[in-house]
């Protein structure tokens, strides 16, 4: 298994380059690759919990919620770059262009996971049922926040809506810890107001990182360092995690001002990020009574995946096209 997550950060690392665009570092293209490598990761991590083998794969099960954290960080970030440049009316389409689709996806793959659930005699109901579709739960409900937030507050002032954004967070996350969900429910949500700070204040960022990269790079690792062990010391897991996941997403942050990942292939699979996320539990459960060797069960689950999610993302596509016609 140490072979495979070799391979792994072989096909990263030959596709990394410096960065030259430092105004368009972290652009939807610059990013993309990173969503791929992330998919990719969440796929590794989930299998990793389920094999043993290697001395280095079984650190991959430490890496799921700093994984999601990147996606929130991401979306957030997306969401007030087009806010920013397209203002009010990105506002006003929000709910049928963006929330809409998200709700419509989330439906079908819990009915897809449902349909399958039943044939195999497992079926059990409840609000989660593809079991990584909390994801889409709290996606939907952060994006709703956004909307919300925005369409109350953006035109007398965006530090205001980002702000709200902020206390609905924890609203959020509140009820969610007093519901007893579990922690991966909430450890990595605050990224993506996180992501939209950094956004909004991108050329402050920009010109503080031109000037102190290596300031912003160190104190980034520092605070991952000391937030991913102070619960050992001090307690206050959940609490600790939390900013651990967002000090990630920095470091993330500086690794796309210094170099890119170019070539198509990480674009490629960044553009059915999504799909493999939501996919990929479906292809290692059915793979997995058939499969007994755990390479050969990782390699078919990783390739399986991917076919099926290009196939799915077609469908996708045409559901977003069909939603947007409403």
């Amino acid at each position: 298994m140490d072979l495979v997550l070799g391979t792994f950060l072989i096909s990263v690392i030959i596709f990394i380059r410096p960065q030259k665009e430092k105004v368009n570092y972290m652009s939807f293209d610059s990013t993309l690759p990173i969503r791929g490598i992330m998919a990719i990761v969440v796929v590794l991590h989930h299998l990793s919990e389920m094999i043993d083998g290697g001395r280095l794969f079984p650190l991959m099960r430490h890496a799921g919620y700093l994984i999601v954290a990147v996606f929130f960080f991401l979306s957030g970030y997306g969401l007030m770059c087009s806010y920013n440049k397209k203002g009010e009316e990105y506002i006003k389409t929000f709910l049928k262009k963006r929330l809409l689709y998200l709700v419509v996806i989330n439906i079908l793959v819990n009915v897809f996971y449902a349909i399958y659930f039943l044939i195999i005699g497992k079926f059990k109901f409840g609000l989660n049922i593809a079991a990584h579709s909390w994801y889409l739960w709290i996606l939907i409900m952060l994006y709703a926040f956004f909307w919300l937030s925005f369409m109350l507050f953006g035109r007398r002032s965006k530090s205001i809506a980002i702000f709200s954004v902020f206390v609905l967070q924890i609203i959020l996350t509140v009820f969610l810890v007093v519901a007893g969900f579990d922690e991966i429910w909430y450890i990595s949500n605050f990224a993506f107001v996180a992501g939209i700070i950094m956004q909004n204040h991108k050329k402050m960022i920009d010109a503080f990182l031109k000037s102190y990269y290596a300031v912003f790079a160190f104190v980034s690792l520092v605070l991952f360092a000391a937030f991913s062990f102070l619960p050992f010391i001090i307690g206050f897991y959940d609490a600790c995690r939390t900013v651990s996941t967002v000090a990630f997403c920095l470091i993330v942050y500086s690794f796309l001002y210094l170099v890119r990942i170019t070539g198509k292939f990480w674009s490629f699979i960044g553009g059915i990020s999504l799909e493999i996320y939501l996919l990929h539990e479906f292809v290692y459960m059915v793979l997995h009574p058939f499969v007994t060797n755990d390479v050969l069960w990782t390699l078919l689950t990783l390739a399986i995946t991917v076919l099926l999610s290009y196939f799915v993302s077609g469908i996708n596509r045409k559901i977003k096209e069909m939603l947007n016609r409403i």
